[in-house]
């Protein structure tokens, strides 16, 4: 969508700024997204200038992927796509494989993976079972041999998916490896077989770190419940049940009652058993009801625990669903406005001397 304009931005800017404030970081804020997409004219050139402001000064190279020039060295691709489906093909039974061993697809896979690109125009393009090309939504239309003609006279026009951009990305640029998020690899995973095919290179792929960031509430939160950073990650049930046993005034188990009724009971199967074999059966429905009442019992003992703890249980929920927002990550949530409000034009350099991307380890970055 880079050489899409952004007209109507300025809305978007004025409703932004109402929701950031009068703080000086806010102002600051606005300031650097305004000069990209209220002066530049394109998608394109606003992202390229944010990506400046907030990396430019560690040495950054913007490509522009929508180049006459670098889509004309794409053609092999773009042609075999046209004609032959070819990422289909390769894809979608890579995808079935990884599936069956317990990934997830995470793109859909088109029998043709381009948007056609005209005047303001990002539509997919589809053929019939009769051959005949069309874009969704317009009146365009190709025989195979006038969409021949079109690619070759303006390549430019024709965009690569999610399906095919990994391949156009490293065609452009090769790199030992690739370091991305989690969902990121999972769908590069599917395009192995696409990149042996145009014998380009596929990159090492590699899970970058991910964040969790707690703002002093969270922090002194976490402190006053005594979590460690690893207890953040368990099941927030189960962080109530262990804090509300620990801080209980009362003993919430009931395990050596359990032990000396199976005990008990044990014994009263046996004679049972040695009186008539056949009330062995009904010997053991009668331990494993009473051990069930037992269980019922200790339930009831921790929820009538827990509504003395109420404010704790709220805070751990209330901690979990901040670092957690409706059960995922904060990156797949979080915008980068709220850490800069806080922190403003060190946010970036903040983040960078955190995060060390070729370690295996999560990242908590904690305000004190």
């Amino acid at each position: 969508v880079g050489r899409m304009d952004t007209q109507g931005m300025d809305a978007v800017m004025d409703e932004l700024a109402g929701i950031l404030g009068e703080l000086p970081a806010a102002l600051e804020w606005m300031d650097i997204l305004k000069r990209a997409y209220l002066k530049l004219g394109t998608i394109g050139l606003a992202t390229r200038q944010l990506m400046h402001e907030l990396f430019g000064r560690y040495g950054l190279v913007v490509l522009s992927g929508d180049h006459p020039e670098l889509k004309r060295s794409f053609l092999p691709v773009l042609e075999a796509e046209l004609r032959e489906q070819m990422s289909h093909r390769l894809v979608q039974p890579q995808m079935e494989a990884l599936e069956k061993l317990g990934y997830h697809g995470q793109a859909h896979v088109r029998h043709i993976n381009l948007f056609y690109l005209k005047d303001g125009l990002r539509e997919r393009i589809e053929v019939d079972a009769r051959g005949k090309y069309t874009v969704v939504g317009t009146h365009i239309h190709w025989t195979a041999d006038s969409l021949d003609a079109e690619l070759q006279a303006h390549p430019e026009r024709f965009s690569p998916n999610v399906i095919l951009r990994p391949l156009y990305q490293e065609w452009l640029l090769p790199n030992l490896a690739y370091v991305g998020g989690g969902g990121e690899l999972a769908y590069w995973l599917q395009y192995k077989k696409l990149f042996e095919h145009f014998r380009t290179n596929f990159p090492v792929l590699v899970l970058r770190n991910s964040v969790m960031w707690l703002d002093r509430g969270a922090a002194k939160k976490r402190q006053h419940l005594g979590f460690s950073y690893t207890d953040l990650f368990r099941d927030v049930e189960v962080l109530i049940k262990d804090y509300v046993s620990v801080n209980a005034n009362h003993e919430l188990s009931l395990e050596e009652e359990k032990k000396a009724i199976q005990q008990a009971m044990d014994s009263m199967v046996a004679k049972a058993a040695a009186v008539d074999p056949t009330l062995e059966r009904s010997a053991l429905a009668e331990t494993q009801r009473l051990l069930n009442g037992l269980e019922k019992l200790e339930a009831k003992l921790l929820k009538a625990e827990k509504q003395q703890h109420e404010q704790a249980v709220n805070q751990i929920r209330w901690l979990k669903d901040k670092l957690f927002p409706d059960g995922h990550l904060q990156e797949r949530h979080e915008n980068i406005a709220a850490l800069y409000l806080k922190y403003g034009p060190q946010t970036i350099p903040m983040l960078k001397a955190a995060i060390k991307p070729l370690e295996s380890e999560f990242v908590v970055v904690e305000d004190k």
